[in-house]
């Protein structure tokens, strides 16, 4: 049975990070071409978009990031709308309490180099949604960084198929914020959505007991959607690639409020290329995301 056949007339969303990014390029690609990005750092037309990385001999910081999300939307063919922008003009996107926000988060780090990162992670919003229009499938895929980047973004992101603005430019003040809670409650009511897939990557030491209770309560409240809690993202070398107690509790309580689990380490240990399975310290290679 075709991947069509399977999924039609389902509504998915990814929520997560960079991997889960990928992981929801990966299958939208499928869908549209019926291949999927290959292993390698770079592919045919010499950018891989499953690997932000191959767009970087050219552009630097932020401007890699538009340039990212433009050349991935247009390879779409016009059937992914894509709210995405990464500006580091924080005034001219948040209200005065979330720049307080971004004040307080950036107060924490120290080194130079890292608040640069971390501002240009908190002030990012990526928003994908693709549509399959012959077998009624609809892919979504919202960027959420922990409490450091949370789901926000433009409303007729929600509520409409197109916007004005272009990927990778969409800098208009931001007209919807959630907390990961209030997301996960409200979304399934824009997209009908069949099955949920949260992945905190990294960044899930940022939530507190109950912000992260809060979450996986979340499920109890729609029934009739799937909730998958897929496993942090392992890095390649350094903590993350076992499994930690934190870790063992988290996915007990998923499972306990009726998520089903997504187990990374598992399926990458099993990969025939185990461990060459990282194109870097943090991404896989494609073939990962087609076995996720």
């Amino acid at each position: 049975m075709s991947i069509h056949k399977i999924l039609s007339n389902m509504s998915l969303i990814f929520v997560g990070d960079s991997v889960t990014r990928y992981q929801y390029i990966s299958m939208v690609m499928f869908l549209q071409f019926g291949i999927r990005p290959d292993d390698s750092k770079t592919s045919m037309v010499r950018r891989n978009p499953v690997y932000d990385y191959t767009w970087r001999t050219k552009h630097r910081n932020d401007r890699i990031w538009r340039a990212y999300c433009k050349d991935s939307n247009s390879m779409l063919a016009g059937n992914e709308v894509c709210d995405c922008n990464r500006s580091i003009r924080p005034s001219k996107l948040f209200n005065s309490d979330e720049r307080s926000n971004l004040v307080e988060i950036l107060s924490k780090v120290h080194d130079m180099k890292d608040k640069t990162e971390v501002a240009l992670w908190a002030l990012a919003v990526e928003n994908r949604r693709y549509y399959d229009q012959v077998w009624n499938i609809t892919v979504i895929f919202i960027q959420a960084f922990g409490t450091i980047a949370y789901p926000r973004g433009h409303a007729s992101f929600l509520d409409a198929q197109h916007l004005d603005c272009i990927p990778g430019s969409c800098s208009s003040r931001y007209t919807f914020h959630y907390a990961l809670h209030e997301f996960l409650m409200k979304i399934p009511h824009h997209f009908a959505v069949t099955h949920v897939v949260l992945n905190y990557g990294l960044w899930k030491s940022s939530f507190t007991n109950m912000e992260t209770r809060l979450i996986a309560e979340t499920a109890r409240l729609h029934w009739q959607v799937k909730f998958i809690w897929k496993q942090t993202t392992p890095l390649q070398h350094g903590p993350m690639f076992h499994n930690t107690k934190a870790e063992a509790r988290h996915r007990e309580l998923f499972q306990l409020t009726g998520w089903r689990h997504l187990d990374t380490l598992t399926l990458i240990r099993n990969h025939s290329r185990y461990p060459h399975v990282f194109l870097d310290n943090t991404h896989f290679v494609g073939s990962v995301y087609q076995m996720l």
